[in-house]
């Protein structure tokens, strides 16, 4: 059955002259002499690459590995597999990996072929920029997800490359990430600049932002020793610890031995603050504007997967992580949620006015009855709505503002870089070379748009850091970045153990193998020059 969707990123002159939904094309195996030869068809083929965000192996269901954290719950049918760390006991395990390369090789055919086209050079300069991001994109993430990856930067078409190619290290596949974002500043156009080719397209301080995230994440893999104070608890026989600030020493991320960590944070400084100096975007009024239907793609929301349509599963993110009922009294609600403490967290350093809880997270969702959340909050309990223990779940809101709230049929959008995450990046490069009042800066500008207290005064790097890692997690609940961000402080695997299951029996206890997914045997059957898999896979 086909897959049926809506593409956000369409100009509003291609989305009026189509009354019908728009079936997904293949642009895998376009011959060059046959296809390549307008400006329509060098926008049809990045609009190909744009497909693939769809796809299930990026946010079509990439999604659930965000079930993968300490901030994330969920019936033991839903988490049985990635939400208890068994990852080949979901079928898509394979699918972050074949999705990626497929997209890559949709942007290499794109790098190929319309370079030497006679066609607009604003377009073909557009249209190639946007390839390399897509590219360094795919690539950011399976070095995160996989460690060294083999880099194919041609098609297999070309006769460029070997069919078969052994992995490259971490740092080498870093540094063609950063490469080709590098190049992509170079050809993608401003924010709302009419060259940029139309509302949802990648512009130039989305590269950057990318590119500054991207230096983040290798400073902080390469730090070693440093203390980091997470919230948790332990729940386990006869070692139970109460919601408490507990300490982890970092270890240094596999890879990322040797790497100078404050060449890599002033990179990450420098372009951060450029971003915010620079990109005519500023953060929403209100926290909550960031998911409503009139602002996707705009502003603060940087790079999103919009979806929509029959039978795509996400247009069904609502049903997802809300906490209304959606099939009629005794069905249920969503299928993953943050707990208690996760609500708790807010309260350690901040007001039930934070945005990010009073409107962020559903006090009375109607599931099974009516309830309220939480039981000791009883400004919540009114019009007949009852604490029910077994319910005691913190769902967001975030993905609750589709047109309508029916599983398929939601036109949900996903964001995966905002504004706010290039403020937390700058705060925390500043803080990790020594410039804590411009980190305050920074932190205090995401904080005090969530009509919270203003960070804690007077800490020190180390509680700096805490803190920020902390306040990633309040700011980005369910938008895939918790889960990279225990990883590249190299806390993951001690922070899951230390809880060992959450409060609704769900385990957290992990091994070295969590650490990276593992490749797909159908690589390793096929690719002679990778013979083995990731450790303990």
């Amino acid at each position: 059955m086909k897959r049926i969707f809506l593409l956000g990123f369409f100009t509003t002159t291609l989305l009026a002259s189509c009354k019908k939904q728009l079936t997904e094309e293949s642009y895998d195996f376009l011959v060059p002499t046959s296809f390549y030869k307008t400006e329509a068809d060098a926008n049809a083929a990045i609009v190909g690459v744009y497909n693939m965000l769809l796809s299930n192996g990026l946010y079509g269901n990439f999604w659930q590995y965000e079930n993968d954290t300490d901030h994330a719950s969920g019936p033991a049918w839903f988490f049985g597999h990635i939400g208890h760390g068994n990852y080949l006991g979901f079928w898509g395990t394979d699918v972050p990996w074949n999705d990626r390369y497929r997209m890559i090789a949709r942007a290499n055919s794109v790098l190929e072929n319309v370079e030497g086209m006679d066609i607009d050079p604003d377009v073909r300069q557009r249209v190639l920029g946007e390839a390399y991001f897509f590219r360094a994109f795919c690539y950011f993430d399976l070095v995160r997800l996989y460690g060294g990856v083999p880099i194919r930067l041609a098609t297999v078409a070309s006769d460029k490359e070997p069919a078969d190619m052994g992995r490259a290290t971490v740092m080498q596949v870093y540094e063609q990430v950063i490469s080709d974002l590098k190049q992509a500043e170079t050809m993608l156009f401003p924010y709302q600049d009419p060259r940029s080719g139309g509302i949802g397209r990648l512009t130039k301080d989305v590269a950057s932002a990318l590119l500054a995230k991207t230096y983040a994440t290798i400073a902080s893999g390469a730090l070693s020793g440093v203390v980091i104070n997470v919230l948790t608890e332990r729940i386990a026989d006869g070692d139970n610890r109460p919601y408490a600030s507990y300490p982890f020493t970092k270890r240094v991320v596999i890879g990322h031995e040797g790497v100078n960590s404050a060449e890599y944070y002033e990179l990450a400084r420098a372009k951060s603050a450029e971003v915010i100096a620079t990109s005519g975007r500023t953060l929403f009024e209100n926290f909550m504007d960031n998911f409503k239907i009139p602002n996707k793609h705009r502003n603060e929301n940087m790079l999103n997967a919009e979806f929509y349509g029959a039978l795509l599963p996400e247009g069904a993110l609502v049903q997802v992580y809300s906490g209304f009922q959606l099939f009629g009294p005794g069905t249920g609600g969503g299928w993953s949620w943050a707990t208690r403490a996760y609500y708790n967290n807010f309260l350690e350093h901040g007001t039930k006015q934070d945005e990010r809880i009073l409107h962020g997270i559903n006090h009375q969702p109607t599931i099974l009855g009516k309830f309220y959340f939480p039981e000791e909050d009883t400004e919540y309990a009114v019009d007949g709505y009852t604490w029910r223990k077994e319910e005691d779940k913190a769902y967001t809101t975030k993905y609750d503002d589709v047109a309508q709230k029916v599983l398929g049929q939601g036109n949900a959008r996903y964001p995966i870089l905002r504004l706010s995450d290039v403020y937390l990046i700058n705060a925390e490069a500043n803080n990790e070379l020594g410039h804590i009042g411009d980190a305050y800066t920074s932190l205090n500008v995401v904080r005090r748009r969530s009509n919270t207290l203003d960070a804690t005064i007077n800490m020190n790097k180390d509680q700096m850091r805490s803190f920020i890692l902390e306040e990633r997690g309040r700011e980005f609940l369910f938008e895939s970045n918790r889960r990279f961000d225990l990883m590249r402080w190299g806390i993951y695997m001690d922070v899951m153990n230390f809880m060992n299951v959450d409060r609704f029996n769900v385990t957290k206890a992990r091994n070295e193998r969590s650490l990276l997914l593992p490749i797909p045997l159908s690589e390793i059957n096929s690719n002679k020059e990778i013979n083995e898999n990731n450790p303990g896979w």
